[in-house]
């Protein structure tokens, strides 16, 4: 049976997707790939491959779940993808959209590229050569530097207005509802899909990409195995979270306030100023202030 997609969660990268995956795959009428992200309109070798396999690798699990989509942050980065997902599934589609401090998002991007040994240059620099580093929008290097460019979320939102109505889209502030709510987010989430807003676990902490906090495993083959798949499944949270605290101290890049506030004021203002009258809210808690 082919699903019929209806909704995407197509971003911040490293706003609490994982954890939205998680949550939401817990709802029996709702289907999520068992694989959280699905880039096939993002990645053109993938998208080369045809919507038949798109359907047939993703969604064949499927069992008639009134709402089925993926959690795709990459799709808000490539600027050719709401074309693409408009001819494949046509305008009546719902976006959810969480919004980060772009600052934070940026270090914690940094901190997964470095993490993973793809990383030569420090954070500063990083910035600074952006642009010359992600001029080829079809390769993996803007995928993997583009710190200040998913932060700028006007221009990208803008973009993606350009095929959808604003009504189609849900924006959740990371730090106000989603870090500090979650249950009443998740239920916004739940009322915006129409669909039954059942008690969730919400406590969940996801290891988002925690196999590569480990150098040794930079090679993440095994982690893609069936043995490697099945480790992650079994692996108890509690067990992940202490692993993940301890690889978190290590080599974690750490910026004072004053630090933060100047990068915010040379790369995002101007693009948050933008934002907050787009969407009619108040962002001044990523100031700094």
């Amino acid at each position: 049976m082919k699903p019929k997609i209806n909704f995407f969660c197509i971003g911040a990268q490293k706003a609490g997707t994982t954890t939205l995956y998680d949550i939401l795959k817990q709802h029996p009428d709702i289907y999520l790939p068992e694989d959280k992200e699905a880039p096939f309109f993002a990645y053109p070798d993938w998208y080369a491959k045809g919507e038949e396999w798109f359907y047939k690798t993703h969604f064949s699990k499927y069992k008639g779940e009134k709402i089925v989509g993926t959690i795709t942050p990459d799709y808000f980065l490539y600027p050719y993808v709401p074309a693409r997902i408009l001819n494949s599934v046509g305008e009546n589609i719902k976006f959810i959209v969480i919004l980060r401090n772009p600052v934070e998002r940026a270090i914690s991007h940094y901190n997964m590229t470095n993490a993973r040994l793809l990383e030569n240059f420090n954070f500063l620099d990083a910035l600074k050569n952006e642009k010359n580093r992600i001029t080829n929008i079809k390769n993996k290097d803007l995928m993997h530097f583009s710190y200040v460019t998913r932060g700028l979320y006007h221009e990208q939102i803008s973009r993606w207005l350009k095929y959808f109505p604003i009504e189609n889209f849900l924006f959740i502030d990371f730090e106000k509802e989603f870090t500090n709510n979650t249950d009443k987010t998740i239920n916004k989430i739940l009322y915006f899909l129409k669909i039954e807003q059942i008690t969730l676990d919400t406590k969940i902490h996801s290891f988002e990409a925690w196999e590569y906090k480990y150098r040794w495993l930079k090679d993440s083959s095994f982690l893609k195995s069936r043995f490697g798949k099945k480790l992650r499944k079994i692996m108890p949270y509690q067990v992940k979270n202490i692993f993940n605290k301890k690889i978190k101290a290590r080599n974690k890049l750490r910026l004072s306030k004053t630090k933060k506030k100047q990068i915010l004021q040379d790369y995002f203002l101007d693009d948050i100023k933008k934002l907050e009258k787009l969407l009619n809210r108040d962002f001044s808690h990523w100031l700094y202030i």
